[in-house]
């Protein structure tokens, strides 16, 4: 993979979102272009090329490939904690309250975010399936559900759960699927 300085805009057509795995369309030349997951993209463009290149534990990776170039970039993103999230976390806890963390971001990730806020249950690379599956079965142990979410794929839970809190900068459909949005 090389390094690219700039990248022309383009337009896709018929772009489509495989929920839990990335997006895909099409360049006007014909050419499919997906954006998501690494097993999405090696779906695409055959097995990530061997690089020196190694993510941070605590970041999500995210790829771009491309039907006719093959792999194009990979980004490791990763999240700021706020440095009140885990006192505050810590006093929820003190009041009796469960918490649980699902993610679709890869275990690593993951593991490494629930150590810093002090959350014991975890679960990675959760599809949004299996994230309704999980309240669900909260539910069904007459556990009552809060979620807070931020994302596409968090809709369906957010819709879901007991009471539901979306993000301010979160997406359109995250904020209409909950109950209330939290602005800041």
């Amino acid at each position: 993979m090389q390094h690219v300085g700039a990248v022309e805009a383009a337009t896709f057509l018929e772009v489509t979102n495989r929920v839990g795995s990335g997006l895909e369309g099409y360049s006007a030349e014909g050419d499919c272009l997906r954006l998501g997951t690494l097993s999405y993209i090696s779906e695409l463009c055959g097995p990530m090329p061997n690089t020196a290149w190694d993510a941070p534990a605590h970041a999500t990776v995210v790829a771009l490939g491309s039907q006719l170039q093959g792999w194009l970039a990979v980004y490791a993103l990763g999240d700021e904690v706020r440095d009140d999230a885990a006192p505050m976390l810590q006093q929820l806890q003190q009041q009796g309250l469960q918490l649980h963390l699902l993610s679709g971001d890869r275990q690593s990730a993951v593991a490494a975010l629930a150590e810093q806020l002090g959350i014991s249950i975890w679960d990675a690379e959760a599809t949004p399936e299996r994230k309704l599956d999980y309240v669900a079965q909260l539910q069904q142990q007459r556990k009552r559900v809060l979620m807070v979410g931020d994302g596409v794929n968090d809709a369906p839970v957010l819709a879901k759960a007991d009471v539901s809190l979306a993000m301010g900068n979160g997406t359109d459909v995250a904020r209409a699927s909950a109950d209330m949005i939290l602005p800041g």
